[in-house]
């Protein structure tokens, strides 16, 4: 028969192993995320990030692609923490449909750019109370509008931003978004902090990585870098690596996936996003 010590001891282990898993869960970050394109979607890739990180997303609003194409059939619960976008607007494509379960609402992708969404201020804000309608009450995340270093922007992010807000006088606004490209963590935190103070709202970093020709070793130095920072600012609301898999090399490389291509087996680049804790 055991002894009362032994029962103790045993009560204490078991204790003492649930209340560290509960620490291990409590690790996962609530902001951290990724972008995850359907395109290069495999169907165990859910498996490695269920519990590790705390949302994503398809740069899309509705999710029936995912919920009818028979190739996900038997991949689980997909659209688990997943948060729709309003990719952009035009009158080829209004259609958009916000699922019931989305709890927040991100909006237009890179409007100033003529190779994404493509908008100009007054067509975004003109369409604007259509996406507050849609969201409810819901909160809805702005619009992501890029500095241009790399590409030909009709506006700068600023004068972009700008004329949103004066042509959108009233418009609810939740949160920013922003896009992180620069690949220096001090240049891209005090970029964050100025469109804070420029705009009074927290902001989602919906698009970071490294761009170009850069090594994987070079990728997780960044992130040394930079994920620290943008778990410890209180100006940062959540943030979502670019992206998951790149498949083809364009802007941002396939150095920068999380995950290998032709299976769901992290890089180390992934090994390392996942692994990250707040506590860094």
């Amino acid at each position: 028969m055991p002894t009362l010590a032994t029962c103790l001891l045993v009560s204490y282990l078991v204790v003492s192993g649930v209340f560290s898993l509960l620490l291990s869960d409590d690790h996962v970050s609530e902001k951290k995320g990724v972008g995850i394109s359907h395109r290069s979607l495999l169907c165990g890739d859910f498996d490695v990030y269920r519990g590790r990180v705390a949302w994503w997303y398809d740069w899309g609003d509705n999710p029936t692609y995912w919920t009818s194409n028979t190739q996900y059939s038997g991949c689980g619960d997909l659209l688990e923490n997943r948060v729709a976008m309003v990719w952009g607007w035009s009158s080829r494509h209004n259609g958009h449909v916000i699922p019931s379960d989305a709890h927040y609402i991100l909006g237009y992708n890179e409007p100033n750019n003529p190779d994404q969404a493509h908008l100009t201020p007054a067509e975004a804000a003109s369409h604007w109370p259509e996406i507050e309608r849609m969201a409810g009450n819901r909160p809805l995340v702005g619009p992501s509008a890029i500095l241009c270093g790399h590409v030909k922007c009709d506006e700068t992010l600023w004068e972009w931003m700008d004329h949103f807000f004066q042509l959108c006088h009233g418009c609810r606004v939740d949160y920013l978004a922003a896009h992180l490209y620069k690949g220096n963590a001090q240049k891209e935190m005090a970029f964050l902090e100025r469109m804070y103070q420029r705009y009074h709202k927290k902001i989602w970093v919906t698009e970071f990585a490294l761009p170009n020709n850069h090594t994987e070793e070079a990728q997780i130095n960044y992130m040394k870098e930079i994920l620290p920072r943008l778990e410890a600012s209180p100006i940062v609301a959540r943030y979502a690596w670019f992206s998951s898999r790149h498949l083809k090399d364009a802007f941002v490389m396939h150095t920068a996936s999380l995950l290998e291509a032709n299976s769901s087996t992290l890089t180390p680049v992934g090994k390392f996003y996942l692994d990250f804790h707040r506590s860094g």
